[in-house]
């Protein structure tokens, strides 16, 4: 008799349900110090908010805030980290 299994490939953003699940997820990622994990944990939340969309402007400004507040945290300023990419 053959068993067929299924496996599917995980995705991080099914287990993001909540803004809270999503910083936290960030936190983790930059306790982690890897570059690579930030990145992609970035990457992650994103998709997690689109489909979070139903969102009001006042629910994403308050989510971009805690992003920076997160951000801010580990020593890193948004507006500095876009004008060195822009000007570098």
């Amino acid at each position: 008799m053959t068993v067929e299994t299924k496996i599917s490939r995980w995705d991080t953003t099914e287990v993001l349900k909540t803004q809270e699940d999503i910083d936290i997820y960030l936190e983790v990622a930059f306790e982690s110090n890897d570059s690579k994990q930030i990145a992609k944990a970035f990457g992650n939340a994103a998709r997690a908010q689109d489909m979070l969309g139903k969102a009001s402007r006042e629910e994403k400004h308050q989510a971009f805030m805690a992003l920076d507040g997160i951000l801010a945290g580990h020593d890193v300023d948004l507006d500095e980290a876009r004008e060195k990419r822009i000007l570098s």
